[in-house]
């Protein structure tokens, strides 16, 4: 098994290395995920389907700041800059806070540090 910090920073590089296959084996075939803007993403499908078709990132770079553990719950702290599909540049701060089960991500949930609109 991974532990925390190898597992959060594995993730993450088969996200920015859109490496698909590898990524599946990270998240339990229950998983949900949540994320602002979007309905939550429940199964390994639509999980997949979220990154493969309706991300709207062409390339890009997590960098991790921070993580937090307390048994199953994980925080990490971090940020993204990149390109989207259009050829804009992408710069964000994030959290997410992560359930695992089983060596395995159960519930993710993303949130992003974004101007009072």
């Amino acid at each position: 098994m991974l532990g925390c910090e190898k597992f959060i920073a594995e993730f993450f590089r088969q996200i920015d290395s859109a490496n698909w296959d590898d990524l599946k084996n990270l998240v339990s075939d229950g998983v949900v995920y949540e994320r602002p803007g979007y309905r939550p993403f429940v199964g390994v499908d639509e999980f997949m389907r979220f990154y493969r078709e309706e991300r709207n990132v062409n390339s890009g770079r997590h960098v991790i700041d921070r993580i937090f553990e307390r048994g199953k719950d994980w925080v990490c702290i971090g940020s993204f800059r990149g390109k989207s599909k259009a050829g804009d540049d992408l710069s964000a701060e994030f959290v997410d806070i992560y359930t695992m089960s089983s060596e395995l991500i159960l519930r993710r949930k993303t949130f992003f540090f974004a101007p009072l609109m």
